[in-house]
């Protein structure tokens, strides 16, 4: 009940008009419920009766027993349609859905058309289905059984899904993140397309990185291979035989299925756009964090390399300088610093420099707060150390004191940082 207070809601339901429509609901949903729940228990014994009374009139009861899942399938859309978020719905659904098609590919298999009529049934299947979950996806954005079924059935029927579809779900993601562009399960939904473009219809993202052990801008030696320390990124990042590697999980032994490097860049543009549109967009900076080891830290010009890196501090100081107390551009410039792995060519290095600087004025006109300021100060101080010696260890002493007046929360975490730096002067 957002956007409604809670003694409004309540005058409502004491009203015995909209009292009684709701019971009538209510009472509905109970009934429909009750008659789903009643299919689906009958639905194993009336398969194995059919299995063991096939006859002659094989045809007859296969037909009404197609006649009896459709109607299965319009009652759950029906509810569906409702309240999408209840997941015993949707799996019932894709229950019936894999029974029909099931018994559809045990159909007349010599009939000479069979394959064109197969590939009919599921494109109109799949349409079916997209359509219905883009219906229950505008009722609840943020539904996870609406997310999931429409990712199952691009799996299940992926021999016939064309690029056309594809590019039509990319499209749907993109209008989604306009109404809600921080909807975590439209991007993981767009990551998920993005995967399927490429060929990879589990999801995970098949990228290397060709950094050259040369590189000025950061020293990551990687190559091509799946025995190196390059990421896919599927549901989460993996390092490949890196830390945290579990050796359970089976990959790829080569990088069969790559995402082409222009539809990498267009995502990466793609986030740059909605993060213009809202600095506190913390899941396209993740999306972006992600990116930007394909897009940027892969890049065997060096020159590009370090282009790229100043664009990305510039997004940076975009977000910081248009709200400095909103972490999520902090965050994001603390990912980038540690890819970076503190080996800085001259020009990111005077960049770096130049982001001190700014940091200092804006802790000047923040004197009574200033913690992510302070924070992304002590960051970048490090990197300069061969410049600033002494001074900056006194600058880092004097922001950790800061720090600990005004988050004294993490006073711990400040003190052993503090100690560290000590040790760093002795």
């Amino acid at each position: 009940m957002h956007g409604k207070k809670r003694a409004e809601y309540k005058a409502q339901a004491q009203n015995p008009k909209i009292a009684a429509a709701l019971e009538a609901k209510a009472e509905q949903w109970y009934t429909l419920m009750k008659e789903l729940r009643h299919r689906r228990d009958n639905s194993n014994n009336a398969a194995t009766t059919d299995s063991e009374t096939m006859d002659d009139n094989f045809n007859e009861s296969t037909s009404a027993a197609t006649t009896t899942l459709s109607m299965t399938l319009k009652l759950l859309e029906k509810a569906l349609l409702v309240n999408p978020d209840p997941l015993n719905l949707w799996n019932h659904r894709r229950e019936v859905l894999l029974t029909m098609m099931s018994n559809d590919d045990n159909n007349d298999p010599s009939e000479n058309n069979k394959i064109h009529s197969d590939k009919y049934d599921k494109i109109s299947v799949l349409e079916t289905e997209r359509g219905l979950t883009q219906a229950a996806l505008q009722r609840n954005p943020k539904s996870y059984g609406a997310w999931f079924h429409r990712k199952w059935i691009l799996q299940t029927i992926k021999p016939v899904v064309v690029e056309a579809f594809l590019k039509e779900e990319l499209a749907l993601t993109t209008l989604f993140l306009s109404l809600d562009e921080r909807n975590f399960h439209c991007w993981n939904y767009r990551r998920f397309v993005v995967a399927c473009m490429a060929g990879n219809w589990n999801g995970d993202w098949n990228v290397p990185i060709h950094n050259n052990a040369t590189t000025k801008t950061t020293t990551k030696t990687t190559t091509a291979t799946a025995t190196s320390t390059n990421k896919l990124m599927g549901p989460q990042v993996l390092p490949l035989k890196g830390t945290g590697w579990d050796s359970s999980i089976i990959l790829p032994e080569t990088f069969t299925h790559t995402i082409p490097q222009e539809l990498l860049r267009s995502e990466f543009e793609f986030t740059a756009n909605k993060i213009k549109d809202n600095f506190s967009n913390f899941s396209a900076f993740h999306y972006r964090s992600q990116l930007v080891d394909f897009v940027v830290l892969s890049d065997d010009d060096n020159d590009g390399q370090e282009d790229c890196l100043l664009q990305e501090f510039q997004l940076i100081e975009d977000a910081i300088c248009t709200e400095p107390d909103d972490q999520t551009a902090w965050w994001y410039h603390a990912i980038l610093l540690d890819k970076l792995d503190g080996n800085l060519s001259p020009s990111v290095k005077m960049k770096v420099g130049e982001q001190a600087d700014l940091f200092r004025e804006l802790l000047e006109d923040s004197p009574d707060g200033g913690k992510w300021i302070s924070l992304g100060l002590l960051r970048v101080l490090p990197l300069l150390d061969s410049e600033t010696g002494d001074d900056s260890i006194l600058e880092q002493q004097a922001l950790l004191r800061r720090l600990m007046t005004i988050d004294p929360d993490r006073m711990g975490r400040y003190q052993t940082m503090m100690t560290q730096l000590e040790k760093k002067v002795e």
